[in-house]
């Protein structure tokens, strides 16, 4: 298996100052990357949770414009405390509250390295459908506009949204683009015939299985031309989950996307697939090994451990940087020498 260059943690919880003060930051990860002039832009998945009380689990949402906490008895019979991101109905499992509420804040760097982290959220969540927060975004330039997507989350369900901005000061939110569940969208950087193409990922809950899908729009809003494109049925590596990773980015041999995909266990892996350029719905090829599995401590262990799960990458002369977030707890960044991964992907 290819290994990177290097592979460094750069941000982690205590780097950031809470947005309240009655509130922790247990995770910052996930984060949309992108240039911006001479600058690197990490858009942070910043999570955070209500300071601990003992037998006490806190739980927080969206309410009136802030983060709203309340507590609920850990000794209580009708709530299942097993998995730390939730709390779910003993009964039927069904999720009823999440334990954190996820904001989004900009770091800005110019050697990629060293960021320097806003004190407060660039985006809060804000509306119904966002009352559980906003996660993991993904950031592709569309001619003279970024384009953030992100998975807006409430008690109706993981819904993906758009965001536009020019500078990162200013964003017009689009709204909802599709319907629930369904994650991990990521824009094309550039548009193929004249339409925005993006690529996202289905929770089928009867039929079907989690698998990456490609979809086609006018104008990056009202999407169709759905089309499937790989997944748990193809077997690679066994895995039972596959989702987009980083917005794809162009090479000769065709789009190269940095995809994510994870086991019975919850353990995350990313790998290479080569799309066609002209027509996306064409796979020209799966690398057959991972290019970065939890291997490092700070990727085998954290808030979920067993984790590497990236949102977006910079090319850099002859080097191609992913960032990623380890162990849903801290971000870091692996180094590849872009010669050594075309070689995987020709």
């Amino acid at each position: 298996m290819i290994q990177p260059k290097r592979r460094e943690l750069l941000i982690t919880p205590k780097d950031l100052i809470p947005s309240q003060v009655d509130l922790q930051v247990d995770c910052v990860f996930n984060a949309g990357v992108c240039t911006l002039g001479e600058e690197i832009i990490l858009l942070l998945r910043v999570a955070e949770s209500p300071k601990k009380q003992a037998g006490k689990r806190g739980v927080v949402m969206m309410a009136e414009g802030r983060s709203i906490v309340k507590w609920l008895d850990e000794a209580d019979p009708l709530y299942d405390l097993s998995d730390p991101r939730g709390v779910k109905d003993a009964g039927t499992g069904k999720t009823l509250y999440l334990t954190s509420l996820s904001h989004l804040r900009i770091a800005r760097s110019r050697d990629g390295i060293h960021f320097q982290i806003d004190t407060h959220p660039e985006l809060f969540p804000t509306g119904e459908m966002e009352s559980w927060g906003i996660e993991d975004p993904r950031i592709a330039k569309v001619e003279d506009t970024y384009w953030v997507s992100y998975t807006a989350v409430s008690p109706a369900g993981s819904v993906p949204a758009v965001m536009t901005t020019k500078d990162f000061k200013i964003f017009e939110r689009k709204g909802l683009i599709l319907p629930p569940e369904n994650k991990d969208v990521c824009f094309f950087p550039n548009k193929i015939k004249n339409q925005c193409v993006c690529l996202h990922r289905p929770v089928p809950k009867g039929i079907g299985t989690p698998d990456i899908w490609c979809a086609f729009s006018p104008d990056g809003v009202y999407w169709g031309e759905h089309h499937r494109l790989f997944g748990v049925r193809e077997g690679w590596q066994n895995m039972k989950r596959f989702g987009a990773g980083a917005p794809p980015f162009e090479a000769e041999a065709g789009w190269i996307e940095i995809f994510h995909a994870a086991d019975d266990s919850n353990r995350y892996v990313l790998g290479i697939a080569v799309l066609d350029r002209k027509d996306p719905r064409k796979i020209l090829k799966i690398v057959e090994e991972p290019i970065l599995q939890p291997e490092a401590e700070f990727e085998k262990q954290g808030f979920y451990g067993n984790v590497v799960f990236t949102c977006g990458l910079v090319e850099r002369a002859d080097e191609i940087w992913i960032y990623y977030g380890c162990a849903d707890t801290s971000t870091a960044v692996a180094v590849f020498d872009r010669e050594e991964l075309k070689k995987l992907w020709s």
